[in-house]
């Protein structure tokens, strides 16, 4: 995202599968150019302790 200040969240939900809790986060924001796009970030977290094991931007 070019201009933090454009952000937009659209939509963050989360699943739990044994020992680690999968967050994906969809928002929109403001590119280079000017436009607004759609992106997505996906995170696998330790449920034990929180901390993150992955961080993914997609798309």
């Amino acid at each position: 995202m070019h201009d933090p200040d454009s952000y937009e969240h659209v939509e963050t939900t989360h699943s739990v599968k044994g020992q680690e809790i999968y967050v994906t986060t969809s928002f929109r924001g403001k590119n280079k150019f000017g436009a607004k796009a759609l992106s997505k970030a996906e995170a696998v977290l330790d449920k034990s302790d929180g901390h993150v094991i992955t961080l993914n931007f997609i798309e």
